[in-house]
């Protein structure tokens, strides 16, 4: 081969590689063959979402999620590795799961098995969950747990990354127990950066739980009110994480005669509330509607059986529409 084919080939070469190296430049984190789904990218405007309950993979469950038209879900899982045939279903609907990684008191009797379990889950189905939520209100018993449940959360993104790089990880910023009431948001935040003073590099997002009353008119400083976000935010800033979004990864309201709980229509208007409120928010990357079918319809010993925006035999309330006109934007 003659110097100036060879030259002239050279030039072209370096001309390819010049290219591809711009385009994989302009991909944004997680496109690709990358490991995890990084939508929503932005903050704005926020995905709409409903919880799916603790039965979200029986086939009457999954019509009514269809039926509503929400395409992110969130979904909880809890000590079993073989999600396959779920997950082959969800990806039928077209559906997005924000994967709750559950289990109960594990992450506190046994945080190795969690870290393990966690780590193994994300290696095999990373791509199917547009994020994990590490633990469902660990703030529920707050007996000294915010050391423990900071440092459990740093072992499992610093070991979850290596193995699943691009996925995103919420973790569980709230107060309960004896920690709440005004100022709440305060001892349990601030504890956590107390056990791990890097805690920012280890987070994506801040998964919350704004249940509350008349989001207008609600009292900031009582523990049941939507507007305690913004205290959230403050608390969050003066620890330089200004940058976090939210993920309300449940929002609802009862409905019925039990304690707390507020007539149909109510629940409406106030989710509707609630969702005009995150609309009028920059940092609010997505909001779950707890839940998608109440429990037991009519029993009213708990509140918890009638978060629905179903009654138990797939009638709809009101807040049903609200919810449906909200995703179909």
């Amino acid at each position: 081969m003659n110097r100036s084919l060879r030259d002239g080939r050279g030039v072209i070469v370096v001309a390819c590689l010049l290219v591809l190296a711009s385009v994989l430049v302009a991909l944004p984190r997680g496109s690709g063959t990358a490991q995890g789904s990084r939508e929503p990218t932005t903050a704005r405007p926020a995905v709409i979402g409903v919880d799916g309950g603790s039965h979200w993979w029986e086939p009457r469950i999954e019509r009514r999620q269809r039926a509503l038209g929400a395409r992110y879900v969130r979904r909880e899982f809890a000590g079993d590795l073989d999600h396959d045939v779920r997950f082959a279903q969800v990806r039928r609907t077209g559906q997005r799961t924000l994967c709750l990684m559950g289990g109960g008191e594990r992450w506190r009797r046994d945080p190795d098995a969690y870290v393990r379990y966690v780590t193994n889950f994300a290696r095999r189905y990373a791509k199917q969950c547009v994020a994990f939520e590490i633990v469902n209100e660990p703030y529920a018993r707050a007996d000294g747990a915010q050391a423990l449940y900071a440092r459990t959360y740093r072992r499992v993104v610093r070991a979850a990354r290596r193995v699943a790089p691009s996925a995103r990880f919420l973790i569980s910023m709230e107060v309960g127990g004896e920690d709440g009431g005004p100022r709440g948001e305060d001892r349990w935040v601030d504890a956590l950066y107390d056990a791990v003073p890097d805690l920012n590099a280890y987070v994506d997002g801040v998964a919350v739980h704004l249940y509350g009353d008349d989001p207008v008119s609600c009292d900031a400083d009582k523990r049941w009110c939507f507007r305690r976000i913004d205290r959230f935010r403050e608390r969050l800033s003066e620890h330089g994480a200004a940058d976090k979004p939210f993920w309300i990864t449940e929002l609802g309201v009862p409905t019925g005669r039990c304690y707390e709980c507020v007539g149909e229509k109510r629940q409406a208007e106030w989710i509707g509330g609630y969702l005009e409120a995150v609309r009028a928010r920059t940092d609010v990357a997505a909001v779950f509607l707890y839940q998608l079918s109440d429990l037991r319809t009519g029993d009213w010993s708990s509140k918890e059986f009638n978060f629905g925006l179903l009654r138990s035999d797939g009638r709809r309330k009101p807040a049903y529409g609200v919810v449906r006109a909200a995703v179909s934007r």
